[in-house]
């Protein structure tokens, strides 16, 4: 099985939608999916991620009178949620915790590091009720991949393949929640993971989950691509900043 993981196109955040250029972005990614095909379309429930997946479900020919019956929405992976859990202010502004300079240092450090897979046991989290949001998002992500075929077996960091049917699954969603998703996904403690990677708008994560053997490791093929936008000529920007 291979799980396609979108980004959204370019957005505008009030309203909740895409720019021009995020609709160009998302067209071009949905050419991109339709060349192998797509199984099943989920979304976020957020309209500017499912936006990102309507030219995919159209393209695939799933679509019908209703634009969005061919998407199963998922309200977990909403950027909400993150940012209920992930969130912090600073000089009026919320970030997130991976992005502010005294926690991007702590996060990284050896002594974060020393708790693995218990992370959000540091104090620093205490009121912050990260265990809980990491635990609802794992838990929600855990029954969806078991429905695919996949039981995550947590204590041993593996899946159990319980299915066999080899199929292309497309997820669109935002960065925030992209890196709590991966993170619980890939068994890989949050903060290691989050303070080291990025997403760009409509940036294209490949994940295999081998079905050839009876356990799993999921690997990461691609993270965060955007070769679609260069093959369309369609301007890309890290951030909304770094034009690159």
């Amino acid at each position: 099985m291979l799980i396609y993981y979108v980004r959204h196109g370019h957005p505008n955040y009030t309203p909740n939608s895409l720019t021009p250029l995020g609709v160009r972005q998302a067209e071009a990614v949905a050419r991109r999916l339709a060349r192998y095909g797509v199984d099943a379309v989920y979304a976020s429930d957020s309209e500017r991620a499912i936006q990102t997946a309507m030219p995919t479900a159209e393209l695939i020919h799933k679509s019908t009178s209703d634009t969005h019956a061919p998407i199963t929405l998922l309200p977990f992976c909403n950027e909400k949620v993150a940012g209920k859990y992930f969130h912090a202010e600073e000089n009026g502004k919320k970030q997130w915790l991976w992005e502010l300079p005294g926690f991007t240092r702590l996060l990284a450090s050896d002594e974060m590091a020393s708790l693995g897979y218990e992370w959000y046991k540091h104090p620093v989290f205490a009121e912050r009720h990260v265990e809980e949001g990491f635990a609802y998002v794992s838990e929600e992500l855990d029954a969806l991949l078991a429905s695919l075929g996949f039981e995550h077996d947590r204590k041993n960091h593996v899946y159990h393949v319980r299915k066999r049917e080899n199929k292309r699954i497309a997820l669109f969603a935002h960065e925030g929640i992209g890196k709590v998703i991966m993170s619980s996904m890939l068994d890989i403690p949050l903060p290691m993971f989050a303070v080291h990677t990025d997403m760009c708008h409509s940036g294209l994560s490949v994940i295999r989950f081998a079905e050839n053997e009876d356990i799993c490791v999921p690997r990461i093929i691609t993270y965060s691509n955007d070769a679609h936008l260069f093959y369309d000529n369609i301007p890309n920007y890290y951030g909304s900043r770094e034009p690159f």
